[in-house]
């Protein structure tokens, strides 16, 4: 499904992306981690979009991404959850949804698929996104990105803030998400063991370049892991 070859870019002058190369498969959840400043949120911001590219190659189902807008990024089946859910705060439930729909150019509501992962938003539906608990906004701002219907799902920190219980239905959610919905997920996540449970497979970023690879199983090796994340 999505295919990243040799991509460098970032901020600035100095890239932080060094020569990336990624393939993430229809169905397939993958957890990138790494240490602070490895370029692990630059990178699904720049599938995004969102960051300058200085070379290499973004496809989606054989589509080339780079270079487009991430409004039409958006159009064409990527959907991205910021650290910090980034909803609307002012607006309700429903309108948040809504907006997350008109993303992708849907012109026939909230998708029932979507109140039927996240029921108690329906309930919530009158109420202000900002009067939420953490982890409730998490939960609308995942499913706000799955009402735009996409093939791909770009989740950065989605553990932030949230109390631990709401990090475990999360990573209980994510993967059934994306083999019901045949979705590919990137997740950016320090908390390793939402990265485990999530992904079946785990890539380390460590100076802008892919460090190591391996299954989610593979990755639980204390060694493995101070190896690729000990400062």
């Amino acid at each position: 499904m999505l295919r990243i070859a040799n991509l460098r870019g970032g901020y600035g002058a100095g890239p932080v992306l060094d020569g990336v190369d990624l393939v993430v498969a229809s169905g397939e959840v993958v957890s990138v981690v790494g240490r602070n400043g490895s370029g692990k949120s630059t990178l699904i911001k720049a599938v995004m979009g969102l960051l300058p590219v200085a070379l290499g190659t973004i496809e989606l189902d054989g589509e080339a991404l780079l270079g487009l807008p991430a409004h039409q990024i958006a159009r064409r089946g990527v959907a991205y959850v910021p650290q910090g859910r980034g909803i609307f705060p002012r607006l309700t439930v429903r309108q948040n949804l809504e907006i997350g729909a008109r993303a992708a150019g849907a012109k026939d509501g909230i998708p029932g698929d979507v109140l039927e992962l996240f029921p108690f938003l329906k309930e919530r539906f009158g109420q202000s996104g900002g009067t939420m608990s953490g982890g409730e906004q998490q939960m609308l701002a995942i499913a706000r990105a799955l009402a735009s219907h996409p093939r791909l799902l770009l989740l950065d920190e989605p553990s932030d803030g949230v109390q631990p219980r709401i990090v475990q239905e999360i990573g209980e959610l994510i993967p059934e998400i994306a083999r019901a919905h045949r979705l590919g997920v990137i997740l950016v996540e320090q908390n390793l063991d939402l990265a485990m449970a999530a992904a079946s497979r785990i890539v380390v970023l460590d100076k802008g370049t892919i460090a190591h690879e391996c299954a989610s199983e593979r990755f639980r090796d204390v060694d493995v892991q101070t190896r690729f994340l000990a400062i």
